[in-house]
């Protein structure tokens, strides 16, 4: 399964890089951005699109022209609806989400903005969360995308993840290296 997950991840990366080298060589990223935002409300709202993608019933040709149909219905670009029916034809389209996600990740990174995934205690409110990013922000120096998610068993304070650097100032961790030194005091 583990082997499955990684050839899917490797073709949508494959799939997204080549997409991304055309739309930025044609400074046509906002485009992208527009188009990545409608596939993922569209994967996100229809259970019959996520079945689409992921039937192996119709043929290459049916495939591919139903997804044409669809992509001028949602009205994405040219380069966007010939990448999946590409991916139709290869029979790759049940790579979708993780395609637009690399593509997210992608655009990220061509604007210098970095993904910071951040684990509190509890909900923080909008103004909470504002001062986060901004501190983040001043911190990194540069403009984050926030990734917050909420672990109650933390207890109080939170887990930073920015790459492959974790900060980690949760009450949790602190109580177990206390326990920790604790024990080794016997």
């Amino acid at each position: 399964m583990a082997e499955g997950l990684s050839i899917s991840a490797r073709a949508a990366s494959r799939y997204a890089s080549a997409l991304f080298e055309l739309m930025s060589g044609d400074n046509q990223i906002s485009d992208l951005e527009k188009d990545i935002a409608t596939l993922q409300e569209v994967l996100a709202n229809s259970e019959d699109f996520k079945r689409f993608i992921s039937s192996p019933i119709h043929t290459r040709d049916e495939t591919r022209l139903s997804m044409g149909k669809i992509a001028d219905y949602l009205g994405l670009g040219t380069y966007v609806k010939n990448t999946l029916g590409l991916m139709a034809m290869k029979r790759r389209l049940f790579v979708l989400p993780q395609f637009l996600d690399e593509l997210k990740r992608l655009i990220d990174e061509y604007k210098g903005i970095v993904e910071v995934k951040v684990v509190v205690a509890h909900q923080l409110l909008d103004d909470e969360k504002q001062k986060l990013i901004t501190s983040l922000e001043k911190k990194i120096g540069k403009e984050i995308h926030p990734i917050i998610k909420v672990d109650h068993s933390l207890i109080g304070g939170m887990r930073v993840s920015i790459g492959s650097k974790l900060i980690d100032s949760s009450i949790r961790t602190k109580l177990i290296k206390m326990k920790n030194k604790l024990q080794e005091v016997d």
